[in-house]
C-alpha cells in the first residue's frame, strides 16, 4: 500500500476563533485539547490522499460516510503486467509466509490478462480480477473519521488496518503521528457499514417511508465501488460482514462475488441517481448484477421514450451534456467504448453499442427505443471526427452505411 500526501488543511484553531472571539491567543486551547473535546470542530483538520491499495481495501474504506472519493477507472488503462498487479504487502500480512496463496493469485491475475489480449472485452473480464488486485484512488476526509475509520479496521480487519497504519505512520508526508493518532477517542463504525437483521429482512428491493428509500439489492464487486460511492446515501455493504467472519477466505475471491447493499437514500437523490446510472457513460449493458440495469430495472421500465430522455442529465439535448470532457477521448478513439449518440447526433452508436456488448438490458433496450428521437446530424462537430476516424479504420459501419435511413 502506497499512500501520498494532496493536501492538508488544518482550521480548528481559526474555526474555535471565531466562536470565542473574546479569548487572547494566549488562552487558545492547543490542538490537542481541541482533538481531545471529540467534537465537529474536529472536522476541520481534513487530508486529501492518493492511495494504492488493493480493490478489497478500496471498497471496504468506500463504504464509510462522510468521505469524499474518486478512483481510477479500470476502462482507462490496458490490463497487462505493466499496469495490472497485485497489492504484494497486503497479500503478505494476510497470509503470511504463504507462497501457495501468491501463486494461486498470480495464476488468476495471469488468466484476466490472457483473456484480454485473446480479444474478450476488458468491461467483462475485469470482473474476474481478484480483489487483491491494485488499484488507485483519492479520499478527502476529516482526522475524526479518519480515525474512526482505522479503529474499525483495527477491529473488524486487522491485517488490512496495519497496512493501512503503516503506510500512515511511514509516510514522508506527515499525515499523522502515532501520538496524534492515539490523542483522539474513536469510534467502532462496524455498525454503520455492515449489514445488520433489519437490513437483511427488508421485504423487498425498493422499500419506502415518506420521501425516503431503502434500496437493497445484490451487487458484483466490479460494480461495488461505483454503488457504494454515492456521497447522498448511506451504504451497509456486506463485504464488512464477510471480512469480519473470514477475511482468509474472502480476499481470495474475485470481483465476481455477489453481496447485499443497502443503501437508504431520499427520492429526489433516487431520481439524480437514476439520471446519472442511466446515461449512456454507465455501466448498464447486462441485466445481472455487475449492471446498473439490474438496480434500476424496475424505476426505468415504465417511463416512456420521452420521458426517459428528459431525465437524463442532458434532458436530451447535445448542447446541455455534463460529461462532454469525458467523452472526447471515447470520439478520438483514444478510449474503447464509444461516445454518446445523444452528444454526437449520431443514433447508429446505440447499434454499434448493441452489437459490441450483446447488450440485453431494460436500460439498453429504453435506450435503443430512444433512437427515433435522436437526430443524425453530419454537420455535428464530434460527429465529423468520429466518422472521419471510422473511415479511416475501416470502422464505418455505423455512420456512412446508414445515413441513407435517416
Amino acid at each position: 500500500m502506497k499512500i501520498e500526501l494532496i493536501n492538508k488543511i488544518d482550521l480548528m484553531q481559526d474555526v474555535w476563533k471565531l466562536s470565542r472571539p473574546y479569548l487572547h491567543k494566549e488562552d487558545l486551547p492547543s490542538n490537542e485539547d481541541l482533538i481531545k473535546m471529540n467534537l465537529p470542530i474536529n472536522q476541520f483538520k481534513r487530508v486529501a490522499l492518493h492511495i494504492t491499495s488493493s480493490i478489497l481495501f478500496r471498497d471496504l474504506l468506500f463504504t464509510f460516510r462522510p468521505i469524499n472519493v474518486w478512483a481510477r477507472s479500470n476502462r482507462t488503462i490496458k490490463f497487462n503486467k505493466d499496469n495490472i498487479k497485485l497489492a504484494y504487502d497486503e497479500i503478505n500480512r494476510i497470509y503470511p509466509n504463504s507462497s501457495k496463496v501468491t501463486k494461486k493469485l498470480e495464476a488468476d491475475l495471469d488468466k484476466v490478462i490472457d483473456r484480454v489480449n485473446s480479444g474478450e472485452k476488458q468491461d467483462y473480464v475485469k470482473k474476474s480480477l481478484p480483489l487483491l488486485t491494485e488499484t488507485e484512488f483519492c479520499i478527502d476526509i476529516d482526522y475524526r473519521q479518519l480515525v474512526n475509520i482505522l479503529y474499525t479496521f483495527e477491529l473488524h480487519c486487522k491485517p488490512l488496518h496495519d497496512v493501512f497504519l503503516i503506510s500512515l505512520f511511514e509516510s514522508n508526508s506527515d499525515i499523522i503521528s502515532r501520538a496524534e493518532y492515539d490523542t483522539y477517542k474513536k469510534v467502532d463504525l462496524f455498525s454503520r457499514v455492515s449489514l445488520t437483521e433489519a437490513d437483511y429482512s427488508l421485504t423487498s428491493d425498493f422499500t419506502s417511508c415518506g420521501d425516503m428509500f431503502a434500496i437493497r439489492t445484490r451487487i458484483r464487486a466490479n460494480l461495488m465501488a461505483q454503488f457504494i460511492r454515492q456521497h447522498s446515501s448511506t451504504i451497509k455493504n456486506e463485504l464488512w460482514n464477510a471480512v469480519d467472519n473470514n477475511l482468509g477466505k474472502v480476499a481470495l475471491l474475485n470481483c465476481d462475488i455477489s453481496l447485499y447493499q443497502v443503501a437508504y437514500i431520499l427520492e429526489s437523490q433516487l431520481r439524480n441517481l437514476t439520471s446519472t446510472r442511466t446515461c449512456w457513460f454507465s455501466q448498464f449493458d447486462k441485466e445481472d448484477d455487475s449492471s446498473w440495469s439490474y438496480i434500476l430495472k424496475d424505476v426505468v421500465s415504465n417511463m416512456t421514450e420521452m420521458e426517459f430522455l428528459a431525465q437524463l442529465p442532458c434532458g436530451g439535448d447535445c448542447n446541455k451534456c455534463s460529461i462532454e470532457g469525458d467523452m472526447v477521448p471515447r470520439i478520438k478513439h483514444t478510449e474503447v467504448n464509444p461516445p454518446c449518440p445523444i452528444l454526437i447526433e449520431n443514433p447508429y452508436i446505440i447499434d454499434q453499442r448493441f452489437e459490441e456488448y450483446k447488450s440485453d438490458s431494460t436500460i439498453m433496450n429504453k435506450w435503443r427505443l430512444c433512437k427515433p428521437y435522436i437526430n443524425y446530424n453530419a454537420d455535428n462537430k464530434y460527429n465529423k471526427i468520429y466518422s472521419e476516424l471510422n473511415m479511416e479504420s475501416g470502422t464505418n459501419v455505423y455512420m456512412e452505411n446508414n445515413k441513407m435511413d435517416v
